[in-house]
């Protein structure tokens, strides 16, 4: 049901856009992926494009190793940290329809809002802590009694953006360019759901399934750079 929104509001969105003068089609890629976007002009100082990114993540939650090395010390002093580390993996489609307002009509410098309709979802497996064991719901279990602690994570499907961004493909007079984009979209708050193979309380799991929901970002923070290209 979702899919066929996103795909309507698209198509009445961009169906103007066959008046307008210019195409351009931009590719472009990041540190976890890349993709493809389509724009249009819709006024001397909006541009519009159609965008597909596809991102993928893997490893470990660099912040939450930051974290235990951090405390390694205080835990050898009986002070127990909550926090666990997962490895993470998954993977991102995005699709976008965003808008882009030049202040300057002249300039490269803009400004991005949109919607997109976003799919993404994680593997995670925790990893034990630098001190041994796991901490569950405030109960240390050993290695052996967690087993393999694995769980998955989803978002919210509907996901607003917002960004700053240089380069305008559809400039006149421009053929190739170059194009950079920084933002976030809005994931909200996920879906996680998590167990052990080993004997650890329900309670104690699901003290952990919460905290992880309750400690995710709602914001996922995107960056990319690509070469643009206008017929």
């Amino acid at each position: 049901m979702i899919r066929r929104l996103i795909a309507g509001a698209c198509m009445l969105a961009l169906a103007p856009l066959s008046q307008a003068e210019g195409l351009a089609v931009t590719l472009h890629a990041s540190a976890l992926g890349g993709g493809i976007e389509l724009t249009r002009p819709i006024a001397p100082a909006f541009n519009a494009r159609l965008a597909y990114h596809q991102y993928r993540s893997l490893g470990a939650d660099p912040f939450a190793l930051m974290d235990q090395f951090d405390s390694f010390w205080t835990d050898l002093f009986g002070i127990t940290r909550s926090d666990n580390v997962y490895n993470y993996q998954g993977r991102q489609h995005l699709l976008s329809l965003i808008a882009d307002w030049y202040p300057d009509p002249d300039s490269q410098s803009h400004f991005s809002a949109g919607l997109g309709y976003n799919r993404n979802s994680e593997d995670i497996t925790g990893l034990e802590q630098i001190t041994g064991g796991y901490i569950l719901g405030g109960t240390h279990y050993s290695a052996n009694q967690v087993g393999v602690l694995q769980g998955h994570v989803s978002h919210n499907g509907l996901a607003p953006y917002l960004g700053w961004g240089w380069g305008n493909p559809v400039k006149n007079g421009k053929s190739w360019g170059f194009k950079l984009d920084a933002g976030v979209i809005y994931q909200g708050r996920p879906t996680v759901t998590l167990g052990a193979t080993g004997t650890v309380a329900a309670a104690d799991i699901e003290a952990e399934r919460a905290r992880l929901e309750n400690e995710a970002s709602l914001w996922s923070p995107l960056l990319s750079m690509g070469v643009s290209y206008q017929w």
